[in-house]
């Protein structure tokens, strides 16, 4: 039988041209030969059943095979196939929900979120061991290599208890000749089906140990896909036995994307050819999430979509949205602060948008960054959303250290775990928080991106009654708002010069306007205007960014400071709710002729104050 596989295995490896990528990992000089090979579960059992579930039920059997294997195709560079190991690495297929296959051969395959990591530690790969008889046979360089395998121990690769097979001398083992690698452990939580009811899923945790190269697929608070095996192992302390997953394989699992437009929104879409700005006025009229009804808060909730667009690492050092951060390839992410006469009505509001995406909220959790633990680091609530929003919510109820830890993770756009031996994390998620317009606590505004007060005549729970009992309907389903989220976040926008020289003007004029005032333009607004004009630009699903972005971008911005300044250096009337009424002046053609003022009126002013200013716009 096993004849029959190693034909088969062979002519799968040829078709795969897996033949020639293991000859470029051949090293003559070493002893031991480590190969390392992708496989793909699907292929493999398209090419050949048996052999895909070799793969899948018995792992091991599988490895040994595709060893021997390899050895006679190699065996001139090769005096033995003790000198060869295969490490295979199977992608996932299904995952299991069942725990019948426990102990046993056969591999499983999870989803799983990374919610803890331990220091990586050291661990012998091989070894290999002479005879004390120089003239046994056993004293060559093709015997007595003994090597890891899974779910062994590492008594048993290294042992001063072993006879040669020769002569039964004993064995001295050459340290120059030892492979060490690296091994962690790490907790995860398994999402699972629950065997006690027809529907849902629960969640547990499982240790998986990690080893070699695998240990850089591993990054805290992310999802992945793991293949291993599964067994029991001693607990120790209290005399029990645990679950235990030996991973062969991690993937990071990204969620389906849409190709695309959902249905609802191809409509609302179609106006994007005849208008720059009328899609994201729209969006936001149409988003009717329970209790925050049409036209309410339609300021706010166009900064909230394009908080929720997500960015993908800037490498370029010269893009604008480049920053020189504790983590050079961060996610830029907009992070907003709501300030409301009414916490009641703002957790409300940023919790209903918050549900569009991925999010977590602060409560439940220990820490926001993490912590550390002697070993171990714990993941908090910033590393449980990536790409999603983390949803800390009162800030004023948060304790004085956790207030500077978020100060602090705002202003690097990394999470740092630990004090004296620190870890930095890219943060890969937005941050919205609420407090108090009354508030004394110091939060540090200027560590937000955005800070947006609600006028107090705005929140007088008769305007908002008026417009709930008028607008109840929802216009767009969550489920399309979260795939057109997710579809625009696929793009990579490029910056045009005439958005980069308009929000350059901007920021160059207001700056000399507001100078020596107490309401001077915050330090990062050149950088958050380009994040607002490029995410707009993604949800009009445009790759480049251009001038009429800006203008969008420096329009909401005016009217976050406006809102929590009281000033505007370009003389804009906010407009924090549409009104009943009031629909066409900023849904239809109306908002078109208002933004080309605004526009106008911005060029005006950056003539104004800054010297040879030019757009360079033909329009």
């Amino acid at each position: 039988m096993e004849e029959v596989h190693h034909c088969k295995l062979y002519d799968w490896l040829v078709q795969s041209n897996t033949i020639q990528h293991c000859q470029k990992q051949i090293d003559t000089s070493k002893t031991l030969q480590r190969i390392r090979l992708t496989v793909d579960t699907l292929a493999l059992l398209e090419f050949d059943s048996c052999l895909g579930n070799c793969l899948v039920g018995n792992y091991l059997l599988f490895c040994k095979l595709t060893q021997e294997v390899l050895f006679e195709v190699f065996k001139e560079a090769l005096d033995s196939v003790n000198q060869l190991l295969c490490v295979i690495r199977p992608t996932a297929t299904l995952t299991t929900d069942s725990h019948d296959i426990m102990d046993s051969t056969a591999l499983v395959s999870y989803w799983a979120r990374v919610i803890a990591v331990r220091d990586p530690v050291s661990y012998t790969q091989s070894t290999k061991y002479s005879c004390s008889v120089d003239s046994c046979s056993g004293s060559d360089d093709s015997s007595h290599i003994r090597v890891y395998t899974l779910r062994s121990k590492e008594s048993d690769v290294i042992s001063s208890n072993l006879r040669c097979s020769f002569c039964n001398e004993t064995l001295y083992e050459d340290i120059s000749r030892r492979n060490i690698g690296r091994r962690m452990l790490i907790s995860v939580q398994l999402l699972l089906k629950n065997e006690h009811k027809h529907s849902g899923y629960v969640h547990c945790t499982r240790d998986v140990i990690v080893r070699d190269e695998l240990i850089n697929q591993v990054i805290l608070g992310s999802r992945i896909v793991i293949v291993g095996l599964e067994y029991t192992k001693p607990n120790y302390t209290d005399n029990t036995r645990r679950k235990v997953i030996e991973a062969v394989n991690i993937e990071q699992l990204s969620p389906p994307l849409p190709h695309l437009l959902p249905r609802s929104i191809r409509d609302i879409y179609s106006v994007r050819e005849t208008s720059p700005w009328q899609l994201l006025s729209l969006l936001s009229f149409c988003i009717t999430p329970q209790s925050v009804p049409q036209g309410a808060y339609h300021t706010l909730k166009q900064l909230l979509l394009l908080s929720l667009v997500k960015t993908p690492p800037i490498q370029d050092s010269s893009s604008p949205l480049y920053l020189a951060t504790a983590h050079p390839q961060h996610s830029p992410s907009l992070n907003l602060l709501l300030q409301s006469p009414d916490t009641l009505l703002s957790a409300r509001v940023l919790t209903v948008m918050a549900q569009l995406a991925d999010f977590k909220e602060v409560k439940g959790m220990n820490t926001l960054c993490g912590s550390r633990e002697g070993d171990t680091l714990h993941a908090g609530l910033f590393s449980f959303v990536e790409g999603g929003v983390a949803l800390v919510g009162d800030v004023d109820l948060l304790k004085k250290e956790e207030r500077v830890l978020l100060s602090t993770t705002l202003q690097n756009r990394a999470i740092i775990i630990g004090k004296k031996k620190t870890e930095i994390f890219p943060l890969k998620c937005a941050v919205w928080g609420f407090q108090s317009e009354t508030s004394k606590k110091s939060v540090t505004p200027c560590s937000w991106d955005i800070v947006y007060k609600v006028p107090r005549e705005c929140d007088e729970l008769a305007v908002l009654e008026s417009i709930m009992e008028e607008r109840n309907d929802s216009l767009l389903p969550e489920v399309d708002v979260k795939a057109y989220i997710a579809l625009a976040s696929t793009l990579t926008a490029q910056f045009d010069d005439s958005c980069t020289k308009l929000i350059a003007g901007y920021c160059q004029a207001s700056k000399s306007v507001r100078y020596g005032s107490d309401c001077e333009l915050p330090p990062h607004a050149y950088y958050t205007l380009h994040l607002l004009a490029g995410n707009h630009a993604r949800i009009n699903l445009r790759d480049i960014v251009l001038d009429v972005d800006a203008v969008a971008a420096i329009k909401l911005y005016e009217e976050c400071l406006l809102s929590s300044q009281y000033y505007s250096s370009v003389d804009l009337k906010p407009s924090p709710h549409i009104n009943l009424g009031e629909e066409d002046e900023y849904l239809g053609e109306c908002v078109d002729i208002t933004m080309e003022q605004f526009y106008s009126k911005l060029v005006q002013f950056c003539t104004t104050h800054v010297a040879g200013f030019t757009v360079n716009n033909e329009d």
